[in-house]
């Protein structure tokens, strides 16, 4: 994100001089940074957002996070439209590469192409590296996203059950008014 739209849950964390073995971070957003991220994600509420992981020094300037990020939350189910809470728990390993460290897509380097380069770091995930601005990446960012990817697109509170209604438990379906249509016969000539 730009500077001018910044992230609701925003934790910057340096990682220019990580030590080999890497480090452990732990972030919490506040209340009103709750109450931004239900706005975003259009729930009715966040109780609470947090990430813990371990972030390490990788090859060729990059950096590895791998750790959990969870929530507490509030949905409206799918059926019933009745609110009920949730708790998200994802679990997160995400490659972050300097922006140098990234050519172009096309580019030519050395004889090939930046799509043919390739970084053993960057195998171990299915997506392309994150960036690293300035020297640092955003914890609290990316533990928003992973809360956001752990959101079933279709909440049911538990017990909720779709009912079809009394036209299937009749027997009435699309195809029984067609059963009442009579073939008419051809006139005789």
């Amino acid at each position: 994100m730009s500077a001018a739209t910044p992230h609701p849950f925003s934790r910057p964390f340096d990682v220019r001089s990580l030590p080999a073995a890497g480090l452990d971070a732990r972030v919490e957003a506040r209340e009103n940074e709750c109450a931004a991220l239900a706005r975003d994600f259009d729930l009715p509420a966040v109780a609470a957002v947090e990430g813990e992981y371990r972030v390490r020094p990788s090859s060729r300037g990059q950096v590895v996070v791998r750790g959990r990020a969870r929530a507490r939350l509030t949905r409206l189910c799918v059926v019933s439209l009745e609110p009920f809470e949730v708790e998200i728990d994802e679990p997160v390993d995400v490659v972050f590469a300097p922006d140098a460290a990234r050519p172009a897509r096309g580019a030519v380097t050395a004889g090939r192409t930046a799509d043919e380069e390739t970084d053993l770091a960057a195998l171990a995930t299915p997506d392309p590296p994150d960036p690293i601005v300035d020297g640092r990446i955003d914890l609290g960012a990316l533990t928003a996203e992973f809360v956001a990817l752990g959101l079933d697109p279709y909440p049911r509170k538990p017990g909720a059950e779709f009912s079809g209604g009394d036209a299937e438990a009749a027997g009435d379906t699309a195809f029984s008014a067609l059963a009442g249509v009579k073939t008419r016969e051809a006139p005789d000539k």
